[in-house]
């Protein structure tokens, strides 16, 4: 009888055992969208080892990290996570979500959200493919990033919408991990194509009231938002604007921060309280590429009572081909006219005489700075020089460019190009026949083929300048 009750006492504490084994294991999650466990910690009947305890008990001890450069939308996203963390979850006082900069020290439980300086986000970034976004758990911490802001932000508020959802704990497992792609609207680059370049003058509207393009207008009209929905719908890697007045780098600017830096925001000035507006920005896809060089200088020759007429350049390394440099020029040819101070009694022959003397002194000042760029990083760089030429095919300006090696996609694009009309036009209004004064033209023997050269005559484009944008997708072949 012994033997029976103690047999039937080991069966029994076998099957606890099993039991118990059974119920501490956990199913492995991974694949490209895994769920996770957010349960209130008497809900919690697993290991807390494996387990990413973000909130226990309505309050968290993780620290939102984030990079110390932002704009304001990716800014707002960021107060969004935090407020969507104390509402759902009730934090207050020392209980809440703290927010530093990734120039603090690393500390063992943090939030990663966007391209930190912390090897989690790193590691993260380099694991994603093109126009995509991951949440993930690394370790200790919690990674929220994309392959560039926008996509960091649709990050953000897929973690909030899915996950944020309340209760006094948030608890994630160890092997947790979201990767999703946000393609969004947005014009593909040509096959084989790797790179997309665009030119646009967009026309900054004038100060004065009396002006048909005035300020005002172009507000009420919501201009800088069509401009803004066609950078956007096109996603140059690369953007060189002309006529980028100080209304424009405060709206459209502004916005395209969240996916661009800027190369240079001002010209150089001894006087902080004197900061004059670069009218030529240079913006790059910072998540892209790394800024080696850039500046901006007034071009030498040109009508010195505006502030349009300039020279930006940049040398940025490819971060996404193996560091290849790239140097880009952006520049707005001069022009002479008898409304300028000073040329009033000029003829229409002075004029046109003195215009392309000082288009011809653009080009050699714009030769002159990549020579000099070459000097100090090599001549096997490609080499990009857009802008608002005021020169067509034609000019004496643009055969200086032709001779000293340059080529014009229009000519020699693979796959297709535009041509036969002018890149100028009504607002509004088709561009006419005619030859184009807008440009991008390369060194193509720098290991770069140009496969699509085209004008952006979608409707927003259009209606918000008196010039088209120009954009040629490139592609490496070296």
């Amino acid at each position: 009888m012994k033997r029976i009750y103690l047999k039937t006492i080991l069966c029994f504490l076998l099957l606890a055992s099993m039991l118990l084994v059974s119920c501490g294991q956990t199913e492995p999650t991974t694949g490209e969208d895994t769920a996770i466990e957010a349960t209130t910690s008497e809900e919690t009947t697993t290991s807390q080892e494996t387990k990413l305890s973000l909130v226990v008990n309505n309050m968290t001890d993780y620290v939102l990290i984030a990079p110390e450069i932002q704009g304001e939308g990716f800014a707002a996203a960021l107060s969004s996570l935090r407020s969507a963390f104390a509402d759902k979850y009730s934090l207050v006082g020392k209980g809440t979500l703290r927010q530093a900069t990734d120039k603090t020290a690393a500390v063992a439980k943090e939030i990663l959200v966007g391209e930190t300086n912390r090897k989690e986000s790193m590691d993260a970034l380099a694991s994603l493919k093109d126009d995509s976004y991951t949440v993930r758990v690394v370790n200790e911490k919690l990674v929220i990033i994309g392959t560039d802001v926008y996509r960091t932000m649709n990050a953000i508020e897929y973690f909030i919408k899915n996950y944020v959802t309340g209760g006094d704990s948030l608890i994630l497992e160890g092997t947790f991990s979201v990767t999703k792609t946000v393609t969004g609207e947005r014009l593909s680059l040509a096959e084989d194509a790797d790179l997309r370049i665009m030119s646009w003058n967009v026309l900054g509207p004038s100060t004065d009231e009396e002006a048909t393009w005035n300020e005002t207008n172009w507000k009420e009209q919501s201009i800088w938002e069509k401009q803004l929905a066609t950078v956007m719908y096109h996603m140059p890697d690369i953007i060189g604007f002309q006529e980028c007045n100080q209304t424009i780098h405060e709206t459209v600017l502004a916005k395209l921060y969240e996916s661009y830096r800027i190369v240079s925001e001002y010209h150089s000035s001894i006087d902080p309280n004197n900061k004059i507006y670069c009218y030529t920005p240079i913006l790059y896809n910072a998540n892209r590429f790394t800024l080696k060089e850039g500046g901006v200088e007034w071009l030498r020759d040109r009508y010195e009572g505006t502030n349009t007429k300039s020279l930006s350049w940049a040398v940025l390394a490819d971060k996404k081909n193996d560091n290849k440099l790239i140097a880009v020029v952006n520049f707005h040819g001069a022009v002479a006219s008898n409304t300028y101070k000073g040329y009033g009694g000029w003829t229409d022959a002075q004029l046109d005489a003195l215009e392309t003397q000082w288009k011809k002194g653009n080009v050699a000042q714009l030769e002159e700075k990549i020579t000099a760029l070459e000097a100090t990083y090599g001549t096997d760089m490609a080499v990009f020089i857009m802008g608002d030429y005021n020169a067509n095919k034609s000019s004496e300006p643009y055969g200086m460019m032709m001779n000293y090696g340059y080529s014009d996609p229009v000519e020699v694009a693979v796959t297709s190009s535009m041509s036969g009309n002018k890149s100028t036009h009504t607002v509004g209004k088709m561009p006419t026949t005619g030859k184009p004064i807008d440009h991008i033209l390369f060194a193509a023997d720098r290991g770069v083929t140009a496969y699509v050269h085209a004008f952006a005559t979608n409707p927003d484009a259009l209606d918000s300048s008196d010039h088209v944008p120009v954009y040629v997708d490139f592609g490496y072949t070296s």
